[in-house]
């Protein structure tokens, strides 16, 4: 594709793919183009009830962590989600942890959370602090 301008290159293939979409689907309404939903669903394992959350072709802990060039042990930014969410601690009378399904939605909007590495960052969000011996 020597001297051809990449905007008029992309522009042709997308025409392509269009023309392709529409053969393989029928019509010009990209609406009827898509997947239709799937559920999955996870086995329950100990007293947590499991919750249905959408098939995503993607792994179910998912993390970006970008490492500072200053200090090895300081990440300029890292975050992840672990759906439905970080604890499967059930207490008496089986009444889940607050944390339990917490990360569902972000999982689902393909959001994510902070990872806090700084100790003073821990201490503004800390629900509870317990020092041992």
């Amino acid at each position: 594709m020597d001297g051809v301008d990449k905007d008029v290159i992309i522009v042709d293939v997308l025409k392509q793919v269009l023309v392709a979409l529409e053969a393989a689907y029928g019509s010009d309404d990209v609406s009827t183009w898509l997947t239709p939903v799937e559920m999955v669903d996870f086995d329950e394992l100990g007293a947590l009830p499991s919750i249905p959350m959408h098939y995503m072709n993607r792994g179910t802990y998912n993390q970006i962590a970008e490492l500072s060039r200053k200090k090895w042990w300081s990440p300029s930014y890292a975050v992840n989600v672990i759906p439905p969410g970080q604890s499967g601690f059930v207490q008496y009378p089986g009444i889940p942890s607050l944390h339990a399904y917490d990360q569902l939605i972000l999982y689902e909007t393909w959001q994510f959370k902070p990872m806090l590495f700084r100790l003073e960052d821990l201490l503004q969000v800390a629900e509870s602090i317990t020092a041992l011996g």
